[in-house]
């Protein structure tokens, strides 16, 4: 018995960490995308101001 828990909670342990990862790669993502619009935005700024 005490075996069936101990492999019960290493996969919730892995299914965790998964869905941990996941969620910062995706927030990773987003901050990338967000720092890519910012720099567009600066370089329209300059052009017009030319």
């Amino acid at each position: 018995m005490k075996k069936v828990w101990m492999i019960i909670s290493i996969i919730v342990v892995i299914i965790i960490i998964s869905i941990g990862g996941k969620l910062f790669m995706d927030n990773r993502k987003e901050q990338k995308k967000i720092e890519i619009e910012k720099q567009s935005v600066e370089v329209l700024k300059k052009t017009l101001l030319i």
